[in-house]
């Protein structure tokens, strides 16, 4: 059945339907429209609705009908308003957080509700990826939580796959984020699923394939996270996303890292930047010259890396450890070991403490060979022994040989 039309609703409050109008929006209503009942509500004078709370509590009316009719729009609503209080109560306490909802003002966390608060939610999950891994997931979290609250009837059914989807997803990328893989395996398992039950939206199915490809980066499987970005790359030229291509170079181009293929680095990240806007995709284009610094060092133009990192203002995208961690290998490929472990080191125990122990053995594969640089063969062996257990521990079998290596 329909919902009612605004003027079905204003005749059934104002008593002025004819009888057949009459028995629709009772039977609708009746039924349990979800979205019909919150109109009602919104709609009703208060004589109505305490006329309906008096006759849900057994005292006699004069249009019993019309009462329950009202009385069962009143029981909707109160069964969407403890869903909508909870996460309200959510938004409050991420309020407090200085990097998670400082930016919206009270007003904007109570006009949110239902699909934009998922919105919001992904949105500022997304927002502080690079400086809160925790606080992303938690709202990734609670993002799919949102979306897996609303009301079938109030969503065509491919509209809702596709945002449950997407929050599956954006959770899963949060998981990668924080180095529980076998727990974002499990969520794109998830998300893809629903993909397939979802309208087919090709922005959607490029944004989680290339979320999907993060992941397999991180889990070393080089061969799909290129596959997957390959795919994502034709797909947003075939739709005209000039930004969103180069920023898929620039992932293309941070893989390159991880097999010594820096030279084709250089070239990916510098044409991924061309595409970009510095105006609008600020931080993605900090992201890009991070990687073109290390694709340099890589090859071992030094000085080049050297002035773009004097030049970048990327302490102010990554205040955490990243920058400190490139300043390091830099250091250290110009010989200067001392500032370089130091660095180093810093940059290990800062990832340690945030719980990132995979991150952390990254780091220690470089401290490696400063270690043995000045003679520290045992704390260059300490530093071996503790990223090959991480590694396997990870199921990263490919590292976890590089680093038992040092141990021979």
């Amino acid at each position: 059945m329909s919902h009612l039309s605004e003027d079905e609703i204003e005749k059934f409050l104002a008593a002025r339907a004819t009888p057949v109008e009459w028995r629709r929006a009772s039977r609708h209503l009746l039924a349990g429209c979800g979205v019909c009942s919150r109109k009602l509500i919104e709609w009703a004078p208060d004589r109505l609705l305490d006329e309906a709370a008096e006759s849900r509590r057994g005292r006699t009316s004069r249009d019993p009908l019309r009462d329950r009719t009202v009385a069962a729009a009143l029981e909707q609503d109160s069964r969407w308003r403890p869903d909508d209080n909870k996460l309200q109560q959510s938004l409050e306490l991420l309020a407090a957080h200085p990097q998670g909802y400082a930016s919206l003002t009270f007003r904007q966390v109570q006009a949110l509700h239902g699909k934009p608060l998922v919105e919001a939610l992904l949105q500022k999950s997304w927002d502080i990826r690079f400086h809160d891994p925790k606080a992303m997931r938690w709202l990734a979290y609670n993002a799919l939580k949102a979306a897996e609250s609303l009301r079938p009837e109030e969503h065509a059914p491919a509209a809702l796959h596709d945002l449950q989807a997407r929050a599956w997803a954006d959770l899963a990328n949060a998981y990668k984020v924080n180095d529980e893989h076998a727990e974002a395996e499990a969520a794109f398992v998830r998300a893809r699923a629903l993909l397939r039950r979802g309208s087919g939206d090709l922005h959607l199915l490029a944004q989680i394939a290339w979320r999907e490809s993060s992941l397999r980066s991180a889990q070393r499987r080089l061969t799909e996270a290129r596959e997957l970005l390959d795919g994502v790359y034709r797909l947003y030229l075939k739709l005209g996303s000039r930004s969103l291509a180069g920023q898929v170079l620039i992932s293309k181009g941070l893989n390159t890292e991880y097999d010594d293929t820096h030279q084709q680095g250089v070239g990916l990240f510098k044409q991924g930047l061309a595409l970009l806007d510095p105006d609008r995709d600020a931080q993605l284009v900090a992201v890009g010259r991070q990687g073109l610094i290390g694709a340099l060092v890589g090859c071992g133009e030094y000085r080049e890396a050297s002035l773009l990192l004097l030049k970048s203002d990327l302490r102010q995208w990554f205040p955490g450890p990243r920058v400190r961690w490139t300043e390091g290998v830099l250091l250290g490929c110009l010989g200067q070991f001392i500032k370089a472990e130091s660095a180093l080191m810093t940059t290990r125990d800062e990832f340690l403490s945030r719980g990132h122990s995979l991150t952390a053995a990254y780091v220690n594969m470089y401290r490696i060979p400063i270690l043995l640089q000045q003679g520290k063969y045992g704390d260059a062996r300490k530093a071996a022994l503790e990223s090959y257990f991480i590694f396997r521990d990870h199921g990263i079998y490919h590292d976890a040989a590089r680093a038992k290596r040092y141990l021979q």
